[in-house]
């Protein structure tokens, strides 16, 4: 082989690698600036969030502060029910009832009678009441 083309070809394979690690380089130069303009672009958008989690924050603490507010009046407005409602026991937070037995005047509104016989099938038919559902042709 000829001696210049030897020197070409070393000249030739030199100037290709040194081609391939500019392009090479500059190929990493623009992956770096792009993973540097996403990190940005994260950076941004965790500042507005951020901004806007302290704005939610300082509302519900707002929220917080005057649902307090309204407790404390409605605690008062309680209290002061308790002392003027003249069914109330000094030392008791409940109304004084008259009597403690099962509430019978509710039975017999219903249209129902208070006794077993309502519940015993055996029991005569006259006095007792039957349920008529609205659904059921039949009855």
């Amino acid at each position: 082989m000829d001696t210049g083309l030897i020197v070409a070809l070393i000249v030739a394979v030199v100037v290709v690698v040194a081609v391939v690690l500019v392009v090479g380089r500059r190929a990493q130069e623009r992956r770096v600036e792009s993973k540097r303009i996403e990190a940005r672009e994260h950076r941004e958008e965790s500042q507005l969030r951020s901004e806007q989690a302290d704005r939610e924050r300082a509302e519900a603490e707002q929220r917080l502060a005057s649902a307090e507010r309204e407790q404390e009046r409605a605690s008062d407005h309680a209290e002061r029910a308790r002392k003027v409602d003249p069914d109330t026991d000094d030392d008791d937070t409940r109304p004084a009832r008259e009597h403690d037995g099962p509430d019978d005047e509710r039975d017999r509104s219903a249209g129902e009678r208070p006794d077993a016989a309502r519940d015993d099938p055996d029991a005569p038919r006259e006095g007792r009441l039957r349920r008529v559902e609205r659904d059921d042709p039949q009855r």
